[in-house]
């Protein structure tokens, strides 16, 4: 039978090397359990069975997952690029931002610094700065999580930002 399977997405490194170590320690916890229920009654060679269905679970979930960096951590550092206000484009400032794992944040535009607090709700980085509302941008991360652009509601600002 020809089928082709399509893989999605490519595991890491990391992870094959755990997937592979997980793998020999569940051929390993077989062998051993297997030469030990050739002696034994049905009943035990059941409760070996458990046994061995209870830790194949154990590695699959305990070794062979691996998180992905929450959004809220991926913003964490020093930004520096351009704004814009209002969607225009063509008048864009230099600026630099730099935010805080403790939810604050520092930006530096010219004549102007801003600081403030932020946070990611619903889907949105949510910006307050010490002295004026809270300003929802819509996000989008690219380039390896290295390039960030922030679009504001309703005004239509602009962050062109990469990582430093």
């Amino acid at each position: 039978m020809n089928s082709k399977v399509k893989t999605l997405r490519e595991p890491h490194e990391a992870s094959k090397a755990r997937i592979g170590r997980v793998t020999e320690n569940m051929l390993l916890y077989h062998e051993v359990l297997y030469v030990h229920t050739l002696g034994c009654d049905n009943r035990m060679k059941q409760q070996v069975k458990l046994l061995w269905l209870i830790i194949m679970v154990s590695c699959v979930i305990f070794g062979g997952c691996t998180t992905s960096k929450s959004d809220k951590d991926k913003f964490i550092g020093s930004w520096e690029g351009t704004y814009s206000w209002a969607g225009n484009l063509t008048r864009r400032v230099p600026t630099t931002i730099t935010f805080f794992s403790d939810g604050t944040y520092s930006a530096t535009l010219p004549l102007i610094r801003d600081n403030g607090t932020w946070d990611i709700t619903n889907g949105a980085l949510m910006k307050t700065a010490d002295s004026n509302p809270a300003v929802a941008y819509a996000y989008s991360f690219s380039n390896n999580n290295q390039s960030l652009i922030l679009t504001s509601s309703p005004k239509n600002d602009q962050w062109n930002l990469t990582k430093q």
